[in-house]
């Protein structure tokens, strides 16, 4: 009867345990995997949109709290080799991907997409003292090709940043494999040369100009920037309207490259496309698409 009870007690102990176990583990696996609205994950972006990404991912985790997203700042290649390696599962890019970078990702194997989610805009920063009150298109084309230099202006751009200087390329359409400009290392030493020379005038992405002209102080020698004019049209100014409108000549688009495996990047991914749109109209930069608005209406 004894041995009858301790085999029954002893069956019952190992059930229970095993259950627990069962019930432990089940717990542990729930808390460590991810979901598209939940876990963790890296953003990687360069300077001048790293600040939007933070942004992005406050507002995301507002909503779903169990998602933390925070940001990885590096240079433009960095950030790209972070994502090819498999190090990052996310980043955010100045133009989409070039065939170069497509064909590198498939040789590595790696599942990706790259969305397309705001716009941004090159735009041109000179010194105040110079009286530029506009530049044309097909100038800065030329001076971008060595061919505008009997002008007194030279061209200055960020030399770390390489894949800026193949979208520009891109933009500009000069028929040439390179631009041809003076170089400097990033872009507060891009916005100094503005200041300290009234023949230079540097190309740079919008956030990043904002970003330093902000810090400078008034005066007559001060960084600003320029607006540009094409096709015989008044100069414009790179704001949100011109932006997403594309009548500013130098807009391109900022995409957005996951990991289609990873559920947190693409659950984020195809929220910053949608509901997210709304924090880049808050922004310098402008949303890809308009967010739609519904109006409802209440009978009397």
């Amino acid at each position: 009867m004894n041995i009858h009870f301790s085999l029954v007690a002893g069956a019952a102990l190992a059930a229970l345990l095993v259950t627990a176990l069962a019930v432990f583990m089940f717990g542990e696996y729930s808390r460590s995997t991810t979901s598209p609205v939940s876990g963790r994950l890296t953003v990687g972006a360069d300077r001048a949109l790293q600040d939007i990404v933070r942004r992005l991912g406050d507002s995301f985790s507002s909503y779903y709290t169990g998602a933390s997203i925070s940001v990885e700042q590096g240079v433009s290649p960095d950030i790209f080799s972070g994502f090819a390696s498999g190090r990052l599962s996310s980043a955010m890019l100045h133009g989409g991907l070039t065939r170069q970078e497509k064909a590198l990702l498939e040789k590595q194997g790696r599942s990706f997409r790259c969305e397309p989610v705001a716009r941004n805009a090159a735009v041109v920063v000179a010194n105040a003292d110079a009286g530029l009150t506009s530049l044309d298109f097909e100038y800065l084309r030329a001076l971008s090709a060595g061919k505008g230099e009997s002008r007194e202006l030279r061209l200055f751009l960020d030399r770390r940043d390489l894949r800026f200087h193949y979208l520009l390329l891109r933009l500009l359409d000069t028929g040439l494999d390179r631009l041809v400009a003076h170089t400097v290392s990033g872009p507060r030493a891009l916005v100094d040369t503005v200041a300290s020379d009234r023949r230079a005038i540097a190309v740079l992405p919008l956030s990043d100009a904002l970003a330093e002209l902000a810090e400078r102080p008034e005066g007559p020698d001060r960084p600003v920037l320029v607006p540009l004019s094409a096709a015989a049209l008044a100069p414009l100014y790179p704001d949100q309207s011109s932006i997403y409108a594309e009548s500013y000549p130098l807009v391109y688009t900022i995409c957005y490259l996951y990991d289609t495996h990873d559920a947190l990047a693409t659950g984020f991914g195809a929220w910053m496309a949608r509901q997210g749109q709304k924090t880049f109209m808050r922004s310098s930069l402008a949303p890809f698409r308009i967010p739609e608005r519904r109006i409802e209406l209440q009978e009397e």
